[in-house]
């Protein structure tokens, strides 16, 4: 993948609604609803195409212990 190739991937869209309605969130939580939070073992904190690099490799390997969270804003760091 080259690195705007989050620009074509369909994972990275986002309904219009979010656009006119929603707000910019600078930590995304994990997206899974499958994913059970007593079951989870570690939290991956990433951003930008690695995670959807390791929603697509946690999909193949049927992980389901491990949480994903987005940072969206990378400085100012979220710290609250």
């Amino acid at each position: 993948m080259t690195p705007k190739s989050l620009l074509r991937a369909k994972d990275a869209t986002s309904p219009l609604a979010e656009f006119t309605k929603g707000e910019f969130k600078t930590v995304i939580g994990e997206q899974d609803a499958s994913i059970v939070a007593d079951k989870v073992k570690r939290v991956i904190v990433c951003s930008g195409k690695v995670y959807y690099d390791l929603v697509r490799k946690r999909e193949e390997k049927k992980a389901h212990d491990a949480a994903l969270v987005r940072v969206e804003q990378l400085y100012p760091f979220p710290h609250k």
